[in-house]
């Protein structure tokens, strides 16, 4: 059987004091999670574009023909 600990058990008491800062404590963290979350969320709405530097894609002049038809993937 292991041996109990021996010492000082007064640390280990719930008091109403300590439960009152132990619940304190945790409503703060907890507020403080929450509006954490709700400020990732409010930002999360409003995104600002940023101009790409160069096209990615290949860049050639406009054919009046082709502009004039509907494309192959106009349904």
């Amino acid at each position: 059987m292991p041996k109990v600990q021996e010492g000082d058990t007064r640390r280990m008491e719930m008091t109403r004091r300590r439960f009152g800062a132990l619940l304190a404590a945790s409503g703060i963290a907890c507020a403080a999670g929450f509006r954490r979350v709700v400020s990732n969320v409010r930002d999360a709405r409003f995104v600002r574009a940023v101009r790409a530097c160069v096209f990615p894609g290949s860049v050639r002049p406009l054919d009046k023909t082709e502009v004039d038809k509907p494309s192959k993937w106009a349904g």
